[in-house]
């Protein structure tokens, strides 16, 4: 296995390290318990801290102690040596602990998710960030592809396939398929002199899918012409598995590979609280768990960084009908006409330690165009702090572009901060074939929990 690895100190999670090369931890320095001395005639070479530990006459070997006692030393002598040789593994394994690898692992893809402060877990609406909970794309109705980029003298480059309907999703960032996207770290670059240079790279390519009760079983009932569930209107738990792929190394030199696995749930209800004749407001609330890396396969990398991911996430939507000239077909993706989320995630990650951390973010939005968010993972002097800006440009139902951008502050005194941008287009096939049989008498969009409107979101799609 390749020693070289890129160390990751500060927040994996908005890529705010110090890249290095970095090896195995170096051994003990403990003083010596024990010291060589061919000197000594009666210690059969071996001295302790004393000089002189018996008489003379048992030093020149003619006690009648002295034959018992270098039998028994022989013995003592055998015993460690068994004993050390199988001890040895455990003693090398607790002085050299297997090297964490892959840092990249860390790395939330997701702008949108960064500038809510890395709180994703649960968020059950708009653009589902499969990263934190593969569960979360069981929600996806269409197709939507997305990019992220961030460079902070590492290059992180995200860019990953959605694609859903009737309570299934699937997404992929490089799996089956190189083309369909991937996960990337690159450098930093180290010059040896000569012009020799040493680049570091992270790859992952992955694949996900993930299944809704209340989408599947609504589905179901639909194909056979009948009214979906009563529960699908209220109620849903989703469940979503993620399989990574990862590759990491120096350009030009071995490559480690390895193959790490995560998975995910998903529970949330939600329900129109008020219904008037021009407006309604809706309460909907989730939560969530993930797992990340939690095994590996026919790998050569060290121990992966794994995290468990608590999440729970609310969100109340004010909406009521357009007055506007704008097409009808237009303006039923200007919706909801004013929403707020939160949402909170006690992370626990286990690298080189293990440690916890809690994050939060909140975010505003108005008619499904315009997206403030704000956010902080950690408390205290650590506390890093995001907030980001979303646009979003939807055609309807059936389509759309979306821009988001984040901001976070970094605490590590080695830079000031990070940003991110994302872009995205997405489109719903199904939602064009038949548009005609849409609408609702007080001219409100669908609201059930399992059939999302469009888009990514499970009550209400403005993305």
């Amino acid at each position: 296995m390749s020693r070289f690895e890129v160390g990751a100190v500060g927040d994996a999670r908005t890529g705010a390290i110090v890249a290095s090369p970095s090896v195995a931890p170096p051994q003990s320095t403990y003083p010596p318990i024990l010291k060589f001395n061919p000197t000594a005639p009666c210690s059969l070479g071996i001295a302790t801290v004393g000089t002189d530990c018996q008489p003379a006459a048992a030093q020149s070997g003619c006690s009648p102690g002295g034959i018992v006692s270098r039998i028994s030393m022989f013995l003592v002598m055998a015993g460690v040596a068994v004993g050390g040789s199988l001890a040895a593994p455990a003693l090398e394994a607790a002085m050299l602990p297997e090297p964490v690898s892959a840092p990249v692992l860390l790395y939330d893809p997701s702008s949108r998710s960064i500038a809510m402060g890395g709180a994703s877990t649960a968020v059950f609406w708009g653009n589902p960030d499969s990263w934190a909970n593969p569960a979360l794309i069981a929600t996806t109705q269409g197709f939507r592809f997305e990019h992220d980029d961030a460079d902070f003298g590492l290059h992180l480059h995200a860019s990953r396939f959605v694609l859903g309907g009737g309570g299934i999703g699937f997404a992929t960032s490089g799996r089956p398929l190189d083309a369909l996207g991937r996960l990337s770290l690159d450098g930093p670059s180290i010059d040896l002199g000569g012009g020799e240079t040493f680049t570091f790279f992270e790859r992952v390519r992955s694949w996900s899918i993930a299944g809704s009760l209340a989408g599947l079983w609504s589905a179901w009932a639909r194909h056979g012409g009948h009214e979906g569930p009563c529960f699908a209107h209220v109620a849903d738990v989703a469940v979503g598995y993620s399989q990574n792929a990862v590759e990491e190394g120096v350009l030009g030199l071995e490559t480690d590979k390895g193959v790490v696995h995560d998975w995910g749930a998903l529970a949330r209800a939600g329900g129109t609280v008020w219904n008037g004749a021009a407006a309604q407001i809706r309460l909907e609330a989730a939560t969530a768990y993930a797992v990340h890396n939690s095994g590996r396969d026919g790998t050569t990398l060290g121990r992966a960084p794994s995290q468990d991911r608590v999440g729970l996430a609310a969100r109340a939507t004010l909406d009521r009908p357009w007055a506007t000239r704008a097409p009808v077909w237009l303006s039923e993706g200007w919706h909801p006409i004013v929403s707020l989320g939160a949402a909170y995630d006690p992370v626990r990650t286990t690298a080189f330690s293990t440690s916890r951390v809690n994050t939060w973010g909140a975010e505003l939005g108005l008619a499904g165009l315009l997206f403030g968010r704000l956010g902080q993972e950690g408390s205290g002097d650590a506390a890093q702090r995001s907030w980001g800006l979303g646009v979003a440009l939807p055609l309807g139902r059936f389509g759309g572009a979306s821009y988001d951008y984040a901001r976070t502050k970094q605490t590590n005194g080695f830079i000031d901060h990070i940003t991110r941008n994302s872009f995205g287009v997405w489109l719903d096939p199904l939602a064009i074939r038949h548009a005609d049989r849409r609408g609702s008498a007080h001219g409100f969009p669908s609201a059930h929990i399992g059939t999302p409107s469009h888009g990514f979101a499970p009550f209400r799609s403005e993305r």
